[in-house]
């Protein structure tokens, strides 16, 4: 019996899931199997997988009943001890296994280990400077910091002991939005977590994921079912959960509601969602972890839109969400100056990753104007030096210090 089963859900991805599957058949570590649920794809998928993989897969296509019931239906077929979900838009980096099976092997207490990811676009480009996870500690994973949020960047970076999905149960089918986050609170009952500091995962964010782009459908069923997986949370550890906790989880959920709608122009229900977060913990508002970064990846997301024009888009609905904040008499210089330098340092990547050198330089320069702690941030001096010495010569430079370095003229 395989000691890993890798099951990878799919739906209308015949061009990603490839790229996927390749990323797992180059593990280093190659005691696993591979289970493609495909539920429902009408994009020859089938044909494509079985042509290039033969035998080497185990491709099962089923009716479109989502994302959570494929996954359970690969858990039931699955041989293996440990258990490694990977979305079909997801990559693996090859030792991601062979990273995290001697964790579990050795750890017997530890029902999940995940591990940092990068987090990339459609084509494949870095997004970020920095991996998803790298502020992570163990600590983040009591209760009360879970119930804030899903702090896994999804199931592509976890290995799971079959036994702890055999005691919880698999996948909620109800929870479109967060089932896996449901399933990290559910099993946190029973077991300990355990990460690993390193990217080993590629996280894929594009048009077709949808868990990051807004839109009004999807904005009302994440809120809902956002709402009812902290509910389950909190019947489940009835008694041991203040209601100051319960407070504050709940507002942070309308926070982001208020975020998504501002960003798809509902500004009504967007009202509504900011009341109900100043109704429970309007101190939220104010807290740059809580409530800032996710601005911020808000306001990045509409800068990922195709043309300049995102730019300007992005900073005016940052400018929109403070307004809708003075509205409720929320004002906090501090706050807002760091927001909005991280919003144009944020701005500064972007234009950089599309060779847009001034716009980069500028955003950047705006970055250190209202934050200068930026100027300490490698990435923002590197941006910085080509826009003025030029990208050309700096290369240069680097191939001359490099030839000296080869010649043993300099260490």
């Amino acid at each position: 019996m395989p000691k890993v089963t890798v099951i990878i859900p799919t739906y209308n991805r015949r061009d990603y899931v490839i790229k996927t599957i390749d990323s797992v058949l180059t593990q280093t570590y190659p005691d696993f199997e591979v289970i493609i649920i495909d539920d429902g794809s009408a994009d020859g998928t089938d044909e494509a997988l079985r042509a290039q993989y033969g035998d080497r897969i185990q491709y099962v296509w089923q009716e479109n009943q989502g994302e959570s019931m494929a996954r359970n239906r690969g858990i039931d077929m699955a041989h293996g001890t440990y258990i490694a979900f990977l979305d079909s838009d997801d990559l693996w980096l090859p030792e991601k296994l062979a990273k995290q099976v001697p964790v579990l092997d050795c750890q017997p207490s530890v029902g999940m280990v995940f591990c940092q990811s990068w987090i990339i676009d459609a084509s494949g480009h870095r997004i970020g400077e920095r991996p998803f996870g790298s502020d992570l500690k163990l600590g983040d994973f009591s209760f009360e910091e879970m119930s804030f949020g899903n702090r896994i960047s999804g199931p592509s970076t976890t290995l799971i002991r079959r036994t702890a999905l055999d005691k919880i149960g698999g996948f909620d089918s109800q929870i479109h939005f967060g089932e896996d986050w449901d399933l990290w609170l559910r099993m946190a009952l029973h077991y300990q977590f355990t990460f690993i500091p390193e990217p080993l995962v590629l996280i894929r964010r594009h048009r077709g994921a949808q868990c990051y782009y807004p839109s009004s459908k999807r904005n009302a069923q994440r809120l809902a079912d956002h709402l009812t997986l902290l509910e389950k949370a909190f019947a489940a550890r009835s008694g041991s959960v203040s209601i100051n906790l319960r407070h504050r989880a709940l507002a942070h959920q309308y926070a982001q509601a208020f975020l998504a709608e501002i960003a798809v122009g509902n500004v009504a229900t967007a009202r509504e969602n900011l009341q109900a977060t100043v109704g429970l913990a309007p101190e939220l508002l104010q807290d740059h972890c809580v409530f800032g970064r996710p601005l911020v990846n808000q306001a990045a997301i509409i800068a990922e839109g195709a043309d300049g024009s995102s730019f300007d888009q992005s900073l005016d609905y940052v400018s929109k969400i403070l307004e809708h904040l003075h509205a409720v008499g929320i004002q906090d210089r501090s706050f807002e100056k760091t927001v909005l330098a991280d919003t144009y340092a944020m701005l500064g990547f972007v234009a950089h990753n599309r060779d847009d050198i001034h716009a980069a330089r500028d955003f950047l320069l705006m970055a250190i104007r209202y934050n200068p702690g930026w100027l300490q941030n490698r990435g923002v001096l590197s941006v910085l030096a080509k826009s003025i010495v030029g990208t050309n010569l700096l290369n240069q430079i680097q191939q001359s210090v490099n030839h000296l370095k080869d010649s043993g003229i300099v260490q």
